[in-house]
């Protein structure tokens, strides 16, 4: 057991010198009892001399040993290192240069060289020109490139575009429609489907707009056309090119036991793989 006689505290470990609170050197115990640590809130208050103050001394939190702090390791390889850093970025710095100056010369030796390659008097004799003999120089005769005469723009030749047999369209058109309208009236459903477009629309007096199908449907199912007859008024031909046509005329038609019915009939016909067909249909009065 020992003691330290400063604080009084008292350590069961043997190995101990010092004190872990104040640091006094420890004494051994003759009469060994228990480790007693005192709280950390209660003051140590130790008399040195009669004449002077007490002095406060407050516990360390929990007895520690004091341990050596390792010496900080020499500088001398950190700066070391800083100095090799320097090296290095110095190295790379003048191979940058270097390289860019290499550049730079070798350029602008090819750009002499072809400089002085095309100058007239490069391969001239070195006194070639000089008075020699005291004699003045005979100049050389001018040299006169011929110059070439632009020769003349051809302007193409404009591709006349294929004229159109208007006669022929007509007559044609006119056919189709004809069948057209009889199909209708008959209920030929598979002919008039044949005759029209995909995209077939046919517009009444009213600003009616139907489809294909519908067109074809109202013609399957109107049994009281199936007497009538019609009639054509004169055609004409509005416009025509390779790919649409259209045609305006006047339809009659009769129905057996009324009074005829007559209607302006604007038709569109677009050619689809070498045929006329109808792609739209204007009924007016």
């Amino acid at each position: 057991m020992r003691q330290c006689p400063l604080c009084k505290t008292t350590y069961s470990d043997d190995n101990l010198i010092y004190c872990l609170a104040d640091g006094t050197g420890l004494i051994p115990l003759v009469d060994e009892q228990a480790t007693f640590v005192r709280r950390s809130s209660e003051p140590i208050r130790v008399q040195v001399q009669p004449d002077t103050q007490d002095i406060l001394y407050m516990p360390m939190s929990q007895p520690q040993q004091f341990v050596p702090m390792a010496q900080p390791a020499a500088s001398s390889s950190g700066i070391l290192k800083v100095l090799v850093a320097i090296l290095v970025l110095g190295f790379v710095f003048l191979l940058v240069i270097g390289g860019v100056g290499a550049w730079l010369y070798f350029s602008y030796g090819k750009q002499t060289v072809a400089v002085a390659n095309t100058s007239p008097t490069a391969n001239a004799p070195l006194f070639a020109n000089s008075n020699i003999n005291g004699k003045l120089p005979t100049p050389s005769p001018a040299i006169t490139t011929p110059t070439s005469t632009p020769e003349p723009e051809q302007t193409p030749t404009p591709i006349a575009e294929p004229t159109v047999d208007k006669a022929a369209v007509t007559s044609e058109l006119t056919d189709i429609g004809k069948r057209i309208i009889r199909s209708a009236i008959k209920g030929d459903t598979s002919t008039l489907a044949d005759l029209t477009t995909d995209d077939f629309t046919q517009t009444d007096p009213s600003g009616k707009v139907r489809g294909k199908k519908a067109v074809i449907a109202e013609s399957k199912n109107s049994t009281e056309t199936r007497d009538w007859t019609f009639t054509f008024g004169k055609v004409e031909l509005v416009s025509a090119d390779q790919d649409t046509a259209v045609i305006r005329y006047r339809l009659t038609l009769s129905p057996p036991y009324s009074e005829p019915d007559t209607a302006k009939m604007t038709e569109t016909y677009v050619r689809v793989n070498g045929r006329w067909l109808l792609r739209s249909q204007k009924i007016s009065n």
